[in-house]
């Protein structure tokens, strides 16, 4: 029984495998002005392609509008109007001044 215990003992205590020392020596040999360039860079690569998707992604959205536009028998001119007013709409939203007030031709006071 004692035997056993002690190999329990023995098994119970870990030893830490030869990655971790090589990451906990890298670690603290590596000059920190590596990891706020390494943090820099990955930063800067993220926000890219973030920002690239984006692009790709409302792309993609404003071809399928025209294209159901086109399948609804739309003429160019329609289409047209309808991107320039979702185009207007959008830049309107981003600025922090609100848009102007527009009065209609036949609004009566």
């Amino acid at each position: 029984m004692q035997i056993r215990a002690r190999h329990l003992t023995q098994l119970n205590h870990v030893h830490p495998a030869k990655g971790e020392l090589a990451v906990s020596e890298l670690l603290r040999n590596v000059n920190p002005v590596f990891f706020v360039f390494a943090f820099l860079t990955i930063t800067t690569v993220v926000s890219s392609v973030g920002y690239y998707w984006h692009k790709v992604q409302k792309a993609q959205l404003e071809a399928s509008l025209k294209q159901e536009m086109i399948q609804r028998g739309m003429s160019a001119d329609e289409i047209k109007q309808v991107i320039q007013a979702s185009t207007e709409r959008g830049s309107r939203a981003s600025r922090s001044d609100p848009a102007p007030e527009q009065e209609t031709a036949d609004y009566k006071a």
